[in-house]
């Protein structure tokens, strides 16, 4: 259950719910394939907005990809050992 809906948005800062907000009214960047980068110590609500602006994005028809940064480095060190690295990073860009 992981939504807006669910989201203490008022307990965020200020400037991070202007961002939170500006990204779930305008999804122009999920459109152009952007990134969104969620940085910030444990605990502070990062999967909970990425999980959020998922599960939003998926309910108006956009394809989601949401990966760790571990995990991702992970997965291109790993496609890079097995020199299929542009594959790798072709099925990403998807």
């Amino acid at each position: 259950g992981k939504s807006f809906a669910t989201l203490a948005l008022p307990e965020l800062p200020q400037a991070a719910q202007k961002k939170i907000i500006a990204l779930r009214d305008n999804t122009q960047w999920a459109s152009q394939a952007d990134n969104v980068l969620l940085i910030g110590p444990s605990g502070v609500g990062k999967s909970h907005v990425a999980a959020a602006l998922g599960l939003h994005l998926i309910e108006q028809g956009i394809r989601v990809k949401w990966i760790s940064a571990t995990a991702l480095v992970q997965l291109l060190q790993q496609a890079k050992k097995e020199l299929d690295l542009m594959s790798a990073m072709t099925r990403l860009d998807k």
